[in-house]
């Protein structure tokens, strides 16, 4: 499959739209790869379309894939997955945050 410009600046902007979801004010880089293509399957008819995405930030690695009649409608797809592990990424460092400053408390509060 052919890639095209157009394809490839939407792709780009729809991923680095989630640079929002991610802490970069550290030195923390964020690497993505997308790769895009069309999957044929026997089971499947007409076009089908896949996109999948890998993610690293600080020392985690987020992977989505979809696929679509569309090439267009799988990257979205493929967006909305990523915003999803990212929120739940974020969401499972706070709680385990808290837990960790809650048995700190514990300890200084049996220390006394």
């Amino acid at each position: 499959m052919e890639l095209t410009e157009a394809i490839e600046e939407y792709a780009k902007k729809k991923i680095n739209s989630l640079k929002k979801l991610l802490d970069t004010s550290g030195d923390h880089e964020v690497k993505a790869k997308i790769e895009l293509g069309r999957e044929t399957n026997h089971h499947q008819k007409g076009d089908v379309f896949k996109a999948e995405v890998h993610v690293t930030y600080r020392k985690e690695a987020y992977t989505a894939s979809a696929t679509a009649e569309d090439l267009y409608s799988a990257i979205d797809l493929v967006k909305d997955e990523l915003s999803r592990e990212f929120v739940q990424g974020k969401e499972k460092r706070g709680t385990s945050m808290k837990k960790g400053g809650r048995v700190i408390k514990k300890i200084l509060k049996e220390g006394r």
